[in-house]
């Protein structure tokens, strides 16, 4: 099946007047950054003067296909593990960082087109990147990760308490286990979960396989969580042990765990195999849709093979009816230069890439932010050197959207399917709003209101155009597609209609199919998929 990716660069505060469609045909200078179109100032690029001459000089950043869809990369940079010199960035595909804010910053979620949200330990902001302006919080106490409900305007997240002791070396410690709580802003707690009452600490695997760090015995290190808010389900990651484990968020038990600690489910790799684990030391783990999960396998404390120094992304599915969980992809950073011990993560983008951070502690001092397709193919990498990393957060700056070429016959001139797939500009954890609307020239066809699927999971949508009035000929059709925050892609498909052989039919439909993105500014990008 061929269709066309529509892509483009696009600036947030340039919105097209639907009153103006012929100006899409207009000449549009393309060399306008997203810094100077979000209105940011100059002086919000303050970084450290160690730091500023690392990224403008010592960075190397490959493209290697036209794969690369035009997008944005947020993500922490620290320099040798100083925390006292972090700065939250965001970078372009040719590597640039076109923002910048400075803190101590470890997760940061993108919660609509424009706002970023992040904890740097003292309070929370909200950052609003057309306007620039901030809302600052008091923080609410999360360590490592947390997640944010735009319906409820609450936070849930990983806590930390104590529950009885262990000996360790003739030394008695506090066992320290992970909570999660959800919270109003002020701080009101409004649900808690105490892993002590569903994970028992057991001694033998803590010694195997745990570590201590800063007086208590740590023992499931929780490091990474995910809030399916639509279905009430959270996906919490304990990296000391190894696994997953799913939480039923409305009456607090644990569903099923995967990983090397006490697996409900049979695991296979890729190849088909019967594994012990999947993933050890992880970090990041995602629900993408459908029961498929990406996770970052920082192949820490590997349980099958101790001196493995590999690590990498990972997808993987869980059958819940067989209680099977399968690998479905892996991408191998090469070792040493990629192996990440701690920290790091992945996102699986639209188009179904994936983008990782291999920027732990590992062996070398250079740091990758990696995108590999389905192939597991490089097609886009910035390498930093000198520089640690948590994880990091991807957004384009319109929709996304593709034509099937193929679903532009028609046998009926009264009317003629269009198949669009169509994914929102950030991932969103809930379903979200949208629109699409179909023009020839200043004239609306029709408009049809949707609903972009959460976790970037692809929309399918098949539009029925009005052809009624329509004869022999070509007609250039505009489409516009617009989120609930008033973002628009737009494109235009030619429609051919060569020979009519009875009245209200139509035979022999030829399609001729051309796509263009002008939005306000910026340029664009296309190419086919070829036929699988």
């Amino acid at each position: 099946m061929k269709k066309i990716i529509i892509t483009a660069t696009i600036v947030f505060a340039l919105l097209i007047n639907l009153s103006g469609i012929q100006a899409l045909t207009q000449n549009i200078d393309t060399n306008i950054s997203l810094k100077s179109s979000l209105g940011l100032s100059d002086d919000l690029i303050s970084l450290p003067e160690v730091l500023l001459n690392l990224v403008l000089e010592d960075k190397q950043s490959i493209l290697k296909t036209d794969e690369v869809i035009d997008r944005y990369l947020v993500t922490d940079l620290f320099i040798n593990n100083d925390k006292a010199n972090v700065t939250t960035v965001i970078i372009g595909v040719d590597g640039n960082i076109v923002a910048a804010i400075k803190g101590y910053i470890q997760t940061t979620r993108m919660i609509d087109s424009r706002t970023l949200v992040f904890d740097n330990k003292s309070h929370i902001t909200f950052w609003n990147l057309e306007t620039n302006e901030q809302e600052h919080i008091e923080s609410l106490g999360y360590h490592h990760d947390y997640e944010y409900n735009p319906l409820t305007e609450t936070f849930l997240g990983l806590g930390r308490e104590k529950v009885g002791t262990v000996e360790v070396g003739g030394e008695d410690l506090d066992i320290e286990y992970d909570t999660i709580f959800e919270c109003l802003q002020n701080g009101t707690v409004l649900w808690e979960w105490r892993g002590s009452e569903h994970i028992p600490f057991n001694i033998t695997e803590y010694y195997l396989f745990n570590e201590t760090r800063k007086g208590p015995a740590d023992w499931c290190h929780g490091n990474a969580l995910h809030w399916d808010i639509e279905n009430d389900y959270i996906y919490f990651n304990a990296r000391s042990l190894s696994t997953v484990f799913k939480i039923d968020k409305k009456t607090g038990d644990v569903l099923w765990q995967v990983g090397a600690y006490e697996s409900d489910f049979i695991m296979y790799d890729k190849c088909g195999n019967e594994k012990p684990g999947l993933f050890y030391g992880a970090h990041d783990i995602q629900h993408v849709g459908n029961n498929h999960f990406t996770i970052f396998d920082n192949d820490y404390h590997n349980r099958t093979d101790y001196a493995s120094v590999t690590s990498r992304f990972v997808e993987f599915v869980i059958d819940e009816d067989n209680m099977i969980a399968r690998e479905v992809f892996s991408y191998e950073g090469p070792s040493p230069s990629h192996y990440s011990g701690n920290r790091a993560g992945v996102d699986k983008l639209p188009h179904n890439t994936y983008l990782g951070s291999f920027c732990g502690n590992g062996l070398t001092p250079m740091k990758y932010w990696t995108e590999v397709n389905q192939a597991g193919e490089v097609i886009w990498e910035l390498a930093i050197n000198e520089t640690l990393a948590f994880r990091s957060e991807v957004f384009y700056a319109q929709p996304l959207f593709e034509v099937d070429q193929e679903s532009l016959t028609s046998i009926r001139k009264e009317n003629g399917f269009v198949n669009f797939t169509v994914w929102n500009s950030y991932r969103s954890r809930i379903t979200t709003d949208g629109n699409l609307s179909i023009y020839d020239s200043d004239t609306l066809l029709l408009e049809h209101n949707f609903e972009f699927l959460p976790e970037w999971e692809p929309t399918e949508l098949s539009i029925e155009i009005p052809l009624a009035d329509y004869s022999k000929g070509s007609y250039n059709l505009t489409i516009i597609i617009e989120n609930s925050d008033g973002l628009q892609a737009v494109g235009y498909i030619i429609y051919t209609i060569e020979a009519v052989a009875v009245e209200g039919w139509v035979i022999g439909v030829s399609v001729s199919v051309a796509a263009i993105v002008l939005i306000g500014a910026g340029g664009a990008t296309y190419f086919y998929k070829k036929k699988k």
